[in-house]
This record gives structure tokens, C-alpha cells and sequence, in this order.
């Protein structure tokens, strides 16, 4: 990298620095890469594909002429704006701009990708208000005394 090299003459440490920062780099991949079970990383490609289908079927359910191509550009795209977006809270706004731009700028209708991500945010907070419906009906049983647990 040119930039690393140049700083590596800039600084009067530098060459020491950088490989300090490269051998932890090493060690920080090569336990990501060794410590992920093969099981959470299949999951993860299920969880991945499972996106790209729900993108893929809301898309064609609003009439959009989506393929499956561009169904994987954005389920790409999603996380990196989510990233870029992290200044916004919630980044309420940013995704809805972002897919409504590549919408457009695809020829399709921005309103339906404003209402595709809209769709994507209900899914999502559907399955938080379940999920915490969960652990609060399981908390109350725990925080009961045994003596007060009906059987």
C-alpha cells in the first residue's frame, strides 16, 4: 500500500508501528476467520440469501421488474449505506433516499423503493416487538420468589 509506505518514512518509528499493526491484524483475522464456527457462518449465508428473497419478492409484489441480480445489489447495498449512515439515528431516512435514488436512477418507480424499505423496516420491527414480548413474559417468571410460583 503507498500510503502505509510513505508513512513508514515519514514517521521515525514508523516501520515499527506499521508492523506492530500489521501482526495484530494478522492475529484479529485469523481468529475471525478460525473462531466462527462453520455452523454460525452457514447461517449467516442462509440469513443473507433469506434477504436477498425478501428484497427480490416485495420488489416484484410492487410491481417493480427486479431480477435477481439486482435483488443481490440491494441486499449489498443496504448494509454499507446502514454503515455510512450511522451519523443519522436509527438512519431513519438514509436507507429510504438511498434505494429511492437507485430506483430511480434503474428507471423504476422511487416510491416503490421507498415503500420496499418501509416494508423491510416493519419486518424488522415486528420481529424486535415480538422478541421483547418474549423475554419480558419469561423475565416475570424469573423474578417471581419460588415460594410465590404458581406450578
Amino acid at each position: 500500500d503507498p500510503l502505509l509506505f510513505e508513512l513508514e518514512k515519514a514517521i521515525p518509528f514508523g516501520q515499527c508501528i506499521l508492523s506492530e499493526y500489521r501482526f495484530v491484524m494478522s492475529h484479529e483475522l485469523y481468529l475471525l476467520e478460525h473462531l466462527v464456527s462453520p455452523q454460525h457462518q452457514q447461517t449467516r449465508r442462509e440469513a443473507r440469501l433469506i434477504g436477498i428473497l425478501e428484497i427480490f419478492f416485495l420488489a416484484r409484489f410492487l410491481g417493480v421488474p427486479m431480477g435477481p441480480w439486482e435483488a443481490v445489489f440491494f441486499a449489498a447495498v443496504i448494509p454499507v449505506t446502514n454503515l455510512l449512515g450511522v451519523i443519522v439515528p436509527g438512519t431513519f431516512g438514509v436507507l429510504e433516499g438511498v434505494v429511492s435514488s437507485l430506483f430511480y436512477a434503474l428507471h423504476w418507480d422511487p416510491t416503490s423503493g421507498v415503500v420496499l424499505q418501509i416494508a423491510r423496516r416493519l419486518r424488522s420491527f415486528f420481529w424486535i416487538v415480538t422478541g421483547l414480548v418474549f423475554v419480558l413474559m419469561f423475565k416475570g417468571k424469573q423474578d417471581r420468589p419460588a415460594s410465590r410460583r404458581v406450578p
